[in-house]
């Protein structure tokens, strides 16, 4: 899903994603937020 958004509930405290890149090199970007915490984000660059 290019640039979405897509909502994931916890278990036990835990929040798993699986995510698949192209087959262009570049960056994805994965935030995640919840209620009463800041937003976390991790940044994985992709290579061809």
């Amino acid at each position: 899903m290019k640039g979405g958004k897509y909502h994931r509930s916890l278990f036990n405290g835990k929040c798993q994603v699986i995510i698949q890149s192209s087959k262009e090199a570049g960056e994805i970007k994965l935030t995640a937020t919840s209620t009463n915490l800041k937003p976390a984000v991790a940044t994985i660059k992709t290579q061809h």
